[in-house]
């Protein structure tokens, strides 16, 4: 016995030690600057103390198993383990060959019996089937490096279940190949494991730089780095820090003439040359320089929908909303300048509300107070020229508000011939930001009235330079800094480098003109900037768990789930590589105190709007209705001290903030005895944190309750016990477009993990949303019923966005649609180019007619080379896509096609060919190294 269980120890400390590895080489090829400097001990010990957490939980559940009376352990394990084994069958035999062979079926049988039968084998301590250590070692990598590419950042659930399953297949795998362990040498790895462990424990509790980067760039390790993050404690309110105060001083002189607003979507700051551009919007730049410019102004936060109406109210509406606000009454800018005299007109798209719409519903049939609104689809030029015609029609003596918001840059990224950058997402994008210059010349030549102009953008957008794309994920100056130029009659040329936010635009112009400022506006004037710089300009943002503040040089982000801070010095270290969290701790809790004041602010702000002061919610209370769970503890401590109507807001918060500690579930618990609406509330809290003392309460909740959203609530709590009740109130709460997509996003990922069949209707609903189709593919896909295919098929002739092509295509492989590969085809050749093309040729496991030119190995190239396609037919083909690593920048062309610049490192170009040719090589020049390990051939007139 004891050599088994030492077996057992060493097996799992040389797997968690391999994995370390592993993670590590993953880190270096995420980030090596941010892996260099966690190397040493922390990111090795973060993988393996992980994986040694795995290791443990399993060798307990074996060692629960053994203890079981014969009897019931016999009948026990042959029903759980059946279960597991049907459900691991489907995961696995969905593939598209083996649902062309008609096997899925009998291998998810086999896959059945096979699990019933290993877990009576365990039971009745029999010997184990031989199921071979390999195949386990195999199905671990591959889940692995699924993890640890795709979709990175997004569906943070999903991917916490892979790592863990990657684990637990590893342990397994190890413990049955190294069952006869040899003494010393295990004693040596125990040591060094332990060692390990103990010194990244200690670093990551320690130094906040570590633990941001093992998250960032450890697919295993990040889960233990969180872990430890959320137990470690975490600072108060009354730390100390200097106040967010500005001093007061002369307005922007706008009492004369029109004021013109621009909005850009997704516009970065540094397209501007003088904020670091390549000179891609040179009327932009011609402007800038004879403009007030704000070289750090932040949005509000990364997301369309909340930007805009903090912009437009002067709060910071994502705060608002959870505090309560529903935007019914909120004053809007346009309102107070046609109070003041102005004729108000806006032009722009749907996709301002594309988030969170029915929360802004007051906002949207309101038509943010316009006197003339137009919302529509137009393209920049077109939207441009309905402005110019509008203003034609205005008379001499009348003074106008024109807001005109310009989609472009926006994903996805459309190719300009008259800007031809290049065919590279970043390179579309630059192009579609040149096209919005154009259009942005236009309007301000076109524009025949004396008029102040103000040109910003809702939010930024990133290119993977802190490992994501788009926008919306981080606050880091990629998403969160925008452009912000100013040019008004009487303001001298100047660049301002105090912090601003786009909460400020509000008081800015109501001041200027000398309009009445509504009540609980929580941005400043930014006339005194136009004159000095003042020290004490703030700019906060938010995301999902994430808070910023810049003041002056710093920048400090909160991840208010755990408690980790990263602070840059943004003059030394303008991309944010450098966390200087752990020096100066003075300077850093002094940052995160201003943070917990912004938040407390909120309630004040909120008060003064509602005309009831007398109302304001506690601090505490406060930052926990907005998800910072450092505030916890005090939300507590606050149960038996306020009223009962105070206390229910409260029980719900806790259940929100997802704090499961001890103290959190007994004030919980110690409600259970209070009035029965606080009751109910506080067991369907106590069932969201895991806390069976809740169930029955929550369930008759769940059954009964006329309160639709405490219903859903309880629900959201009772699925991790698998009640069958919960599915159908919360498949009713993931198409419900009235709830807010944080809400949506949360009972998703939910339902992805339960995979309901009964779910069917609700993910095929959810493909009518261009954000939540890729998902919903991936849902159908994982279902394995063949009824959806119709369904998909009309969602990728819907939807031309690469995301949800790719998900589509992936579901449509999976679930063995004999019109895949065809359906693919027509997606490879759409206008916005499919990604990740490689993998999904992989799964097709055949090129067929209508793609051609696969190739599973690599080769490499010394600046030339040919490579051989294959296919069963031939045909014309006029785009080639490449999966090739770099050995650094530079440019590879294609059978004279114009040069593609690559970067260093693996990735994948688009070629298109000056004409349609029938190819049955392709011949590649480069300026540097290259292997390419696919070259595929998509034909004309591809069609399903």
């Amino acid at each position: 016995m004891a050599t088994s269980r030492r077996g057992l120890l060493d097996a799992t400390v040389s797997v968690a030690l391999a994995a370390a590895l592993l993670d590590g080489v993953m880190a270096f090829a995420r980030d090596a600057e941010a892996a260099w400097s966690v190397a040493l001990v922390t990111l090795p010990g973060a993988t393996v103390a992980f994986v040694l957490l795995v290791g443990l939980a399993r060798a307990l559940s074996v060692a629960l198993w053994s203890r079981t009376p014969a009897p019931a352990r016999t009948w026990l394990a042959g029903a759980v383990f059946s279960a597991a084994g049907a459900l691991f069958g489907l995961a696995l035999f969905s593939g598209t060959g083996v649902r062309r062979l008609g096997l899925q079926r009998p291998l998810v049988a086999l896959a059945t019996v096979m699990a019933a039968a290993l877990g009576v084998a365990l039971a009745r301590r029999a010997e184990r089937p031989r199921i071979p250590t390999w195949q386990l070692s195999v199905a671990a990598v591959a889940l692995y490096w699924i993890h640890a590419t795709v979709l990175v950042r997004q569906y943070e659930l999903l991917h916490a279940l892979m790592a863990t399953v990657v684990a637990a297949l590893w342990c397994s795998a190890a413990s049955r190949g190294l069952r006869e362990a040899h003494p010393g040498r295990g004693r040596w790895l125990t040591a060094l494991a332990i060692a390990l462990s103990l010194g990244s424990s200690l670093g990551l509790a320690r130094s906040n730089r570590a633990r941001s980067a093992v998250r960032r760039v450890a697919p295993l390790g990040q889960y233990f780095a969180r872990g430890l993050g959320a137990l470690i404690p975490r600072g108060s309110a009354e730390d100390s820090g200097r106040r967010a105060l500005r001093s007061g001083g002369p307005s922007l002189p706008l009492t004369g003439g029109d004021v013109v607003l621009v909005t850009v979507d997704a516009l970065r700051a540094d397209q501007l040359r003088a904020l670091g551009g390549r000179g891609r919007m040179p009327r932009l730049d011609a402007l800038a320089a004879r403009a007030l410019l704000f070289r750090r102004a932040y949005a509000a936060t990364p997301h369309t929908s909340y930007s805009l109406v903090s912009l437009m109210t002067g709060t910071h509406a994502r705060a608002a909303m959870a505090l309560g606000a529903r935007f019914g009454r909120s004053a809007t800018l346009a309102g107070r300048l046609r109070e003041a005299g102005f004729t108000a007109a806006g032009w722009y798209p749907p996709a301002v509300f594309s988030v969170d719409g029915d929360r802004f519903a007051a906002l949207a049939s309101r038509h943010w107070d316009l006197n003339h609104a137009s919302e529509n689809w137009d393209d920049a030029d077109t939207r441009v020229r309905s402005a110019l015609q509008w203003a034609r029609t205005l008379r001499r003596d009348q003074r106008a508000f024109a807001w005109v918001h310009l989609f472009e840059p926006h994903e996805p990224y459309v190719q300009h011939p008259e800007h031809p950058y290049g065919r590279g997402p970043r390179e579309r994008y630059d192009a579609e930001c040149s096209a919005v210059d154009d259009a942005l010349a236009t309007l301000m030549a076109g524009w025949s009235r004396p008029a102040t102009w103000i040109i910003t953008a809702d939010h930024g957008e990133e290119f993977g330079e802190h490992g994501g794309t788009f926008h919306g994920t981080s606050l880091y100056d990629e998403q969160s800094r925008v452009p912000l130029v100013i040019v008004a009659d009487g303001v001298a040329p100047r660049v301002v480098s105090s912090p601003v936010s786009l909460v400020d635009l509000l008081p800015t112009v109501l001041s200027g003109v000398g309009a009445t400022l509504p009540p609980g506006v929580e941005g400043v004037d930014l006339g005194p900037l136009a004159r000095s710089d003042q020290p004490t300009a703030l700019a906060f943002a938010e995301t999902g768990n994430l808070r910023m503040v810049v003041d002056g040089d710093d920048k400090l982000i909160v991840d208010t789930t755990d408690g980790t801070l990263e602070r840059f010095n943004l003059s030394n270290d303008p991309a944010e590589r450098h966390n200087l969290a752990d020096e100066a701790p003075a300077r850093t809790r002094g940052l995160r105190a201003m943070v917990m004041r912004w938040e407390a602010a909120h309630a004040e702000a909120a008060a003064a709007r509602s005309r009831h002061a007398e109302t304001v919610i506690p601090a505490a209370l406060a930052r926990a209705l907005q998800g910072d769970r450092a505030a916890a503890p005090e939300v507590v401590a606050l149960l038996g001290q306020v009223d009962d109507e105070t206390a229910l807001r409260a029980a719900r918060a806790l259940g929100e903030l997802g704090d499961d500690a001890a103290a959190v579930r007994d004030g919980l618990a110690s409600l259970l005895g209070r009035s029965p609406p606080l009751c109910d509330e506080a067991a369907v809290s106590l069932v969201r944190l895991g806390d069976e003392r809740g169930r029955e309460l929550a369930s008759r909740v769940l059954l009964g309750a006329s309160d639709e959203l405490q219903r859903r609530r309880a629900a959201l709590g009772l699925a991790r016990w698998r009640v069958p009740e919960a599915v159908p109130v919360l498949d009713a709460w993931a198409i419900d477009e009235r709830a807010s997509d944080a809400e949506r996003d949360r009972v998703i990922a939910l339902l992805l993990e339960i995979r309901s069949p009964s779910s069917r209707p609700t993910w095929e609903h959810l493909l009518e949303s261009p954000r939540l189709a890729p998902v919903a593919a991936e849902a159908l896909g994982s279902l394995g019923d063949a009824a959806t295919i119709p369904a998909l098929h009309a969602t990728l002739a819907r939807w031309r966005y690469p995301l949800t092509q790719r998900a589509v295509v992936d579901a449509l492989l999976s679930l063995g649609d004999p019109e895949a590969v065809a359906r693919m085809a027509v997606a490879l050749g759409a206008g916005d180019p499919l990604d990740r093309v490689s993998g999904l040729l992989a799964r097709a496991q055949e090129p067929g007619v209508a793609v051609a030119g696969w190739r599973g190995t690599s080769r490499r190239l010394q600046r030339r080379g040919n490579y051989r396609l294959s296919a069963r037919s031939w045909r014309p083909v006029q785009r080639l896509y490449l999966q090739l690593q770099a050995e650094d920048a530079g440019t590879v062309t294609v059978d004279g096609a114009e040069a593609v610049p690559v970067r260093r490192g693996a990735q994948q170009i688009v070629v298109t060919l000056p004409r349609p040719r029938v190819l049955r090589s392709v011949a590649l020049r480069s300026t540097v190294g290259v292997s390419v390990a696919m070259v595929a051939a998509v034909p004309m007139a591809a069609s399903p």
